[in-house]
């Protein structure tokens, strides 16, 4: 029972991981309205004491992260997609999945490499809410 368990989370985190990057994809962009309803959905997935270390390596909270995700409407126009490649899911728990996996950009020598830890909650709009994310930028090999 289990492993069924576990399966299902990694699903919903698969799924959860590739939402959240498409909404962000056309906000930063500016492909969508510039109406805060667009990224509140992300907002929304995120864990009440949620905290995420940039690249640049501040620790921002839920809130901080909502005032830093507002103003990134448009602010990467004409930037192409990440990719999200090499993810591997692994079960932490029966409701908590560690997610790492590379985001790669056609023509861009560097990547990000994201440690995720995203969690099952029942009744949830979205099945998974982030708890936890690391952000780091690395040169291709």
């Amino acid at each position: 029972m289990e492993a069924a368990v576990q399966f299902d989370a990694c699903a919903h985190a698969r799924r959860e991981i590739s939402r959240w990057y498409d909404v962000f994809y056309g906000w930063s962009r500016g492909l969508v309205e510039p109406d805060d309803r667009v990224i509140r959905q992300i907002w929304e997935a995120l864990t009440p004491d949620f905290r995420v270390v940039l690249t640049d390596g501040r620790m921002l909270d839920r809130d901080e992260y909502w005032t830093r995700l507002s103003g990134l409407y448009g602010d990467r126009a004409g930037s192409p997609k990440s990719e999200v490649v090499n993810l591997v899911l692994r079960p932490l728990s029966r409701r908590d999945v560690l997610a790492t996996f590379d985001l790669i950009k056609p023509g861009v020598s560097q990547k990000k490499f994201d440690t995720a830890i995203l969690r099952s909650v029942p009744g949830q709009r979205y099945g998974m809410m982030w708890a936890y994310v690391h952000e780091s930028a690395h040169e291709q090999m």
